[in-house]
């Protein structure tokens, strides 16, 4: 009986690259809110604003912390990719040594 291997460890760091851009890109989204945030302080006044910018500070620090908990996971999941491709180079190695014989 004949048997494939399919392994994917390139598909997963390519996806891992992805989700990176993706994460840069959110930050820089995020930096513009907070800018955009700072201008509008300039321009309203008054209770509303005031209950606005804390709600915001609110969302905005929920925010972060789930970014940071992102960029963890995909730092552990960079790291199993990692391991994953050792594993995949070797185990081809061991498949190429067996065709040989």
């Amino acid at each position: 009986m004949e048997q494939e291997i399919r392994l994917n460890s390139a598909a997963l760091e390519k996806w891992i690259e992805d989700m990176e851009q993706k994460l840069t890109a959110l930050r820089d989204l995020l930096d513009i809110l907070e800018t955009e945030e700072k201008g509008l302080k300039s321009i309203w006044d008054g209770g509303a604003m005031g209950q606005w910018e804390r709600r915001f500070g609110e969302l905005m620090q929920q925010l972060r912390e789930c970014f940071g908990k992102i960029r963890e996971l995909l730092a552990g999941i960079n790291e199993s990719a990692y391991a994953l491709a050792k594993l995949e180079a070797e185990m081809t190695d061991e498949a190429e040594k067996l065709s040989i014989e």
